[in-house]
């Protein structure tokens, strides 16, 4: 089955204002559920040729393995429009499969990046990132963490720039003025590559290849801002170091590493009363200094390696120490202030 066939029937569901599908054959018949918050359920019934095309795509589409089963599992589909973010669950049944689809609303909001809730701190220190002549500026956080909001934050703020600003993402949700925006393929960083480009915005580095793209830009003399879906700071290092690029290479070319959560708010901060935000960023920003570098340097080895040894462990801990003495604040830090301050 086609994603456009399988994006319409998203579609169809958000703009009727569903918040949660259920796929399911009952009686014979494929039968498509849409539940609402605030009136009865509306049921549409679906020709039976689609259910395997169906249940077979969307498997395709999402990496699910043909027979695996899961449970609230979070999942971005893109399409020419934008982004459909929702969670998945595939059960079996007697007839076959069901597949139960909670959606998720995320408005297109521009943020700010002062009203994003980062500490004066951090605040200065993104944006003083975004003056640098070159490097990488890593931001980080789960899947529906808010990275993808920060970096576009961050974009905002460069505002009518008169340097070559371009965007590689796959959700272009926002239309920036001076912003030539353009989809992340390895084509498009080759053009970057050859033009004058300065600076360049990416959604896409947990490709693997985008992600020496950018290290590559990067050494280059162009200043990067990229997301990366990560648990945390010491997570995305990690990933950043799986690169084969030279170890000199992805060193000097990383410059600070922003991870984040998102979290909700207690309390609506009094600058916000009107905004009607119901969340609010928590914020660590781990920055690649000398120290931490020259400890990469001597135990390379054990970081790099995948899997999570004793020994990898326990470095960790020792490389969080380094930061520490350095300034760094875990998010921890970040979310003991905010609840201090009655946000949380």
């Amino acid at each position: 089955m086609s994603q456009k066939i399988i994006t319409k029937i998203f579609n169809y569901a958000a703009r009727e204002g569903a918040d949660n599908l259920v796929i399911a054959k009952r009686a014979g018949r494929l039968i498509l559920d849409c539940f609402f918050s605030e009136r009865e359920k509306q049921s549409l019934i679906l020709p039976n040729r689609l259910e395997k095309e169906l249940f077979s795509g969307l498997r395709k589409i999402l990496t699910v393995a043909p027979g695996e089963f899961i449970t609230h599992k979070y999942c971005k589909l893109f399409h020419k429009s934008g982004c459909l973010n929702f969670y998945l669950t595939i059960l079996p049944e007697a007839n076959g499969e069901k597949m139960i689809i909670n959606l998720v609303r995320k408005p297109f909001t521009l943020w700010r990046l002062n009203r994003l809730g980062l500490q004066s701190a951090e605040l200065r220190e993104l944006k003083k990132a975004l003056s640098f002549k070159s490097g990488l500026i890593l931001i980080t956080s789960p899947d529906g963490g808010g990275k993808g909001t920060t970096l576009n934050s961050l974009l905002l703020e460069l505002g009518e720039s008169s340097k070559s600003v371009y965007s590689l993402q796959k959700q272009n949700a926002y239309q920036i003025p001076g912003v030539i925006s353009l989809p992340p393929t390895e084509t498009n960083w080759d053009k970057l590559l050859k033009l004058d480009s300065e600076i360049i915005f990416t959604d896409d580095l947990d490709n693997g290849r985008s992600l020496e793209y950018a290290l590559r830009a990067a050494a280059s003399g162009r200043l990067i801002f990229g997301t990366m879906t990560a648990d945390n700071s010491w997570q995305a290092l990690q990933q950043l170091l799986q690169s084969e690029l030279p170890l000199k290479l992805k060193l000097d070319s990383l410059k600070i590493i922003v991870n984040q959560r998102l979290a909700a708010l207690n309390r609506k901060p009094k600058k916000d009363s009107s905004d009607g935000r119901r969340e609010i960023g928590l914020f660590e920003i781990l920055r690649l200094t000398p120290d931490l570098k020259k400890s990469l340097i001597e135990k390379y080895g054990v970081i790099k390696n995948a899997g999570e040894s004793e020994e990898k462990l326990g470095y960790q801990k020792e490389l969080e120490k380094i930061a520490i003495a350095d300034g760094f604040r875990p998010l921890a830090y970040d979310r003991s202030k905010k609840t201090k301050e009655g946000l949380l």
